[in-house]
Order: structure tokens, then C-alpha cells, then sequence
């Protein structure tokens, strides 16, 4: 008799463990949450791409304005230009391993646009370096996660059209916004 129930535990067991679901072992189930978790943060890094005006997100790289002035002939930061110039104050994040500094950064993004010709669009020239005391952050490599200051200026066709800073992602890339500056 103690045969017969011991072999009917054991068939019950064998059943039991046949009919039973495979449950992931954790670590697969981590992978594949992690995987979930990647493409999600992927998806967002896509979304969060753009100008609004201020900043400008990119997948490698942050920009965002602080300020900008238009400096008159003669006036600091323009004592040797032979006309009056728009200047943007800026902070630039590299969020990758590449290498980026914040000159090379702005160019790649932005474009300055006077829109006073109505026949061609009017790219603004970059003029001299603004500020003195940013010279030696404007070729600097910025490290993964480090944020540098720097400024850029550009020559002014005139002093009354606004001057409209446009965004891509590159050079011939993505457009990703712009906004207008007012120069009076």
C-alpha cells in the first residue's frame, strides 16, 4: 500500500511539473526589460529633438542660449568690426563620446538669416569673437556630460530687420526651428 501512494505522489508530482508554465529565469526577464527600457529612452531621445527658441536638444549635443546683444561699432566686443554685429551667449552640453567643442557645435547647428533682400537669402557673416573672456572655451573639447560657455557674433546687414537664428540637425540636416531676434 505504501508503494501504491509513494508511485501515486511521484505520478502526481511528474504531472504537476509537466503541466507547469516555464517561468523566465530573472536574468533573461532583466534583459529583456532592460532592452524595453533602452528603446524606450531611444524613442523619447528622438522626440526631445528640436528648437524651441532657447535650446536646442540634439542626440549628442545641448545648446542653450543665454543671451544675446546687438553691439554697436566701437563698443566692447566690437571695437575692431566696421558695422554693427548680433551676439549670442551660449552654453553647449556634449551628451556623447564624440568629440565636440562649442564653436564648431553652434556653426554646425544654427544659421543667422536677416530676410531684408528679396531676391537671395541673406546668410549673416560671423564676425570677431565677442567677448574676451570666452576666447580660450571656443575650440575647447567638451568632455561627455560637461557643459562649456561660449559666445558668437555675426555681422548685421542692417539695424532694424530681426535676424532669425535657424536650427537643423547638421549642417543640411533635419530642420529643427527658429526664432526671430530683435535688433533695435
Amino acid at each position: 500500500m505504501k508503494k501504491k501512494i509513494i508511485a501515486l505522489m511521484l505520478a502526481s508530482l511528474f504531472l504537476v511539473s509537466c503541466g507547469k508554465k516555464e517561468e523566465p529565469k530573472k536574468e533573461e526577464t532583466k534583459t529583456t526589460e532592460s532592452t524595453k527600457t533602452e528603446e524606450k529612452k531611444e524613442e523619447k531621445k528622438k522626440d526631445n529633438i528640436g528648437f524651441d527658441g532657447k535650446v536646442a536638444e540634439l542626440n549628442d549635443l545641448k545648446i542653450e542660449i543665454i543671451d544675446y546683444k546687438i553691439i554697436k561699432v566701437g563698443e566692447k566686443g566690437n571695437e575692431y568690426g566696421s558695422k554693427p554685429i548680433i551676439a549670442f551667449w551660449y552654453n553647449t552640453t556634449n551628451k556623447s563620446d564624440k568629440e565636440i567643442d562649442p564653436s564648431i557645435a553652434w556653426l554646425a547647428v544654427f544659421t543667422a538669416i536677416q530676410d531684408n533682400n528679396k531676391n537671395m537669402v541673406n546668410e549673416l557673416k560671423v564676425a570677431g569673437h565677442p567677448d574676451d573672456s570666452l576666447i580660450d572655451t571656443q575650440d575647447a573639447k567638451i568632455k561627455k556630460g560637461g557643459t562649456v560657455k561660449n559666445a558668437i557674433a555675426y555681422e548685421l546687414s542692417d539695424e532694424t530687420t530681426p535676424v532669425t537664428l535657424k536650427a537643423t540637425q547638421g549642417m543640411d540636416g533635419k530642420d529643427l526651428g527658429q526664432k526671430n531676434f530683435e535688433v533695435k
